[in-house]
C-alpha cells in the first residue's frame, strides 16, 4: 500500500531539505514503511503526463485506462519508447508500467528538480492544507474501521485514532509533517519572513 507524505523543513537548499527529510525518515523504516520514493505515483513532475500515450491507452470495454502490454497488445508488441529526461539524458523502455517505472526512479534520483518547492511557490501553502485535510479525512476513516473491528484489530485501530487524533508523532497515515519543528502545525507568518528557505518535500512511502 503506497501512502502520499509532505514534509515541511528548513533548510538552505533544496538538497539540504531532501537530506533532512531522508535523515527524518531513518529510524522509521520497517516500522511506518518497508521503502519510499521521492515524487513516486503523487510526483509534481510532468514527465507522467507527456508520456502519458507510451503508458496507457483507453480502454472502452473497461471504461477506463490500463497500460499498454508490450507482449500481447499487437499496436505496441515489442515496441520500446524513448523517454528524454530534463537534464538531456535518454532512456528506452518498454511500453506500459516499464516506461511509468523509468520515470519513477529518475525522478527519485534527482528530486530536487521537481519534488521539492519553497515557500514562494504559489501552491506551498494549498499544498500543506490539502494533506493537513488529508490526514483528517484518515482519522475519520480510521474511526469507522474502530467501531467494526473484531478483538483483533481494535488495538490496533485504537492507537492509530489516538495518533491521528493527538498528532502527537509522525505515522504514515499523517500526510503531513513538519521536520523542522516536529510537529503536525506550522506557523505561515515565520514561513513567509523567510520563503526561500522553508520547503516541501514530495515522499511516495509504502507499507
Amino acid at each position: 500500500m503506497h501512502y502520499h507524505n509532505v514534509f515541511l523543513v528548513k533548510a538552505a537548499s533544496k538538497k539540504e531539505a531532501i537530506q533532512k527529510v531522508r535523515d527524518f525518515l531513518k529510524p522509521f523504516l520497517d516500522k511506518e514503511f518497508d521503502w519510499y520514493q521521492f515524487g513516486g505515483r503523487w510526483m509534481w513532475s510532468d514527465l507522467i503526463k507527456k508520456y502519458a500515450d507510451k503508458i496507457a491507452k483507453y480502454s472502452e470495454e473497461h471504461k477506463m485506462w490500463v497500460y499498454w502490454n508490450p507482449f500481447s497488445d499487437p499496436e505496441v508488441k515489442g515496441k520500446t519508447a524513448m523517454v528524454e529526461f530534463p537534464d538531456g539524458t535518454k532512456a528506452r523502455a518498454y511500453y506500459g508500467s516499464d516506461v511509468e517505472y523509468l520515470i519513477q526512479d529518475w525522478v527519485n534520483s534527482h528530486p530536487e528538480l521537481s519534488e521539492v518547492k519553497d515557500a514562494t511557490d504559489p501552491n506551498f501553502f494549498y499544498i500543506i492544507e490539502k494533506m493537513r485535510k488529508a490526514t483528517e479525512e484518515e482519522l475519520k476513516i480510521r474511526r469507522k474501521l474502530l467501531k467494526k473491528a473484531d478483538k483483533e484489530t481494535k488495538e490496533w485501530y485504537k492507537k492509530d485514532v489516538k495518533l491521528l487524533s493527538e498528532k502527537s508523532r509522525w505515522i504514515i497515515e499523517m500526510h503531513f509533517w513538519n521536520v523542522t519543528e516536529n510537529s503536525f502545525d506550522y506557523n505561515k507568518d515565520e514561513i513567509l519572513k523567510d520563503p526561500k528557505h522553508w520547503f516541501i518535500v514530495n515522499v511516495d512511502l509504502h507499507i
